[in-house]
């Protein structure tokens, strides 16, 4: 498991890594950190070791507003509209296509929202959904005590963890 800030390249632990498991205490910056990167990644303004990311397609999966909202896992084609912030509807296979393409920059937010007992369907969602497209990119959070180490290691995840956040 690597940890990172901001003074340790931490673009390159994402470039170099397709699919990352983000493992932090509350507060520490997870949930910023995806809408950091999908709206560079977006907009094209990510540089230096990030540079990578620029043009994929974010897809923000917030779990927890999700579940609030009574939806499970969102298929390929509810992708591009559970963050909510959808403005128009994506054309038919949209998303698949994308995904399909690699361009995808898939950004799972709260694992650990997900209640313990639906924990391993979270698990197989993910997994189908990255066997499904396997070049796309993913990133995802998870509070420290959530799930074992190697939860996400057989889809080749690699476990991350951001240093603590502190004035210069």
């Amino acid at each position: 498991m690597a940890v990172f800030g901001a003074r340790q390249g931490s673009g390159v632990l994402f470039t170099d890594r397709p699919r990352v498991l983000l493992r932090g205490e509350a507060g520490a910056g997870k949930t910023t950190l995806l809408w950091w990167l999908a709206s560079h990644a977006s907009a094209r303004t990510l540089a230096d070791d990030l540079a990578a990311l620029n043009g994929l397609v974010p897809f923000v999966v917030p779990l927890r507003t999700l579940r609030a909202r009574g939806v499970t896992f969102p298929g390929p084609a509810e992708l591009s509209s559970a963050a909510g912030l959808v403005i128009d509807t994506a054309p038919e296979g949209w998303a698949g296509r994308v995904l399909e393409s690699g361009r995808a920059l898939l950004l799972v937010d709260g694992l650990d929202e997900v209640p313990p007992e639906e924990r391993e369907q979270a698990h197989t969602w993910l997994a189908q959904l990255l066997s499904r497209y396997p070049e796309s990119r993913c990133v995802t959070t998870v509070r420290p005590l959530a799930v074992g180490p190697d939860w996400l290691r057989s889809e080749g995840f690699e476990e991350l963890r951001p240093l603590p956040m502190r004035t210069p």
